[in-house]
């Protein structure tokens, strides 16, 4: 829910280049699915938004709202940086943008 398109206008924020695999609108918003580092990720867009497969989407987020979770053991470890995600950073799956 925290990633989104990139609108162009520099911000700051990380963004990351996914082709999309599947499109899945909702109604109230539509689910695009994506590979990001060999991992299937959804994204919650907007409900007139809506790639095709095969396209390359520009995607944004914000690090501070990124969460972390023990690949493990599925456990929650918290906002990434926080001392309890630090702890387990050897379980966690990492993010690299590209």
């Amino acid at each position: 829910e925290q990633i989104v398109l990139a609108n162009g206008e520099p911000n700051g924020l990380p963004t990351i280049r996914a082709e999309v695999q599947v499109t899945e609108p909702t109604g109230p918003d539509t689910l695009v699915f994506v590979n990001l580092n060999e991992t299937k990720v959804c994204c919650r867009l907007a409900p007139d938004v809506a790639p095709a497969p095969g396209e390359t989407l520009t995607l944004q987020f914000d690090p501070s709202k990124v969460l972390l979770f023990d690949a493990k053991t599925g456990e929650r470890l918290g906002v990434a940086g926080e001392p309890k995600a630090e702890a387990h950073s050897a379980n966690v799956a990492q993010f690299k943008g590209r």
